[in-house]
């Protein structure tokens, strides 16, 4: 929801520009937004994977407990059964999210630095958007420059 409404105000804010610098931008918020979505996406899941290991957890306390309490033992309840079983599938859940990946492309990244340390051609789109802004914001203060020193003219 906060994303769309940060796009909605940042699209309504871009209108304003023209050609190469309304493609940049729009094109910045939507690498910015994708990138936002993947985040707020892995830390909600791990957030509630990691309520419920929790939750497994201490369930699983409180039924041992509570056999070892009332009958000298403990034994696989269906309720301990299960929520061992919500331990475990959270557990899991939370290793495959943050599992190291593949290190490949970091070795990739530093084998291409070292074959072409500065290639003009290849721009981030955070590159572009940023030089686009700057230049729309130089042009704008030369536009008021411009028209002030036309005016007391």
């Amino acid at each position: 929801m906060f994303l769309r409404l940060v796009t909605i105000l940042i699209n309504m804010f871009s209108v304003k520009f023209e050609g190469a610098v309304n493609t940049a931008i729009s094109s910045g918020i939507q690498g910015v937004v994708k990138k936002g979505r993947q985040t707020l996406l892995l830390i909600m899941a791990s957030f509630i994977l990691s309520v419920l290991l929790s939750a497994g957890i201490i369930i699983s306390i409180l039924e041992a407990s509570s056999q070892l309490d009332v009958e000298g033992i403990t034994y696989f309840s269906s309720m301990l059964t299960w929520s061992l079983g919500l331990s475990g599938i959270s557990l899991l859940g939370l290793i495959i999210i943050f599992w190291p990946r593949n290190n490949q492309p970091q070795v990739m990244i530093e084998a291409a630095a070292q074959s072409n340390p500065v290639d003009k051609g290849n721009h981030l789109v955070l590159e572009e958007l940023l030089a686009a802004l700057m230049a729309e914001g130089i042009h704008y203060f030369k536009e008021k420059n411009h028209n002030r020193t036309m005016g007391h003219v």
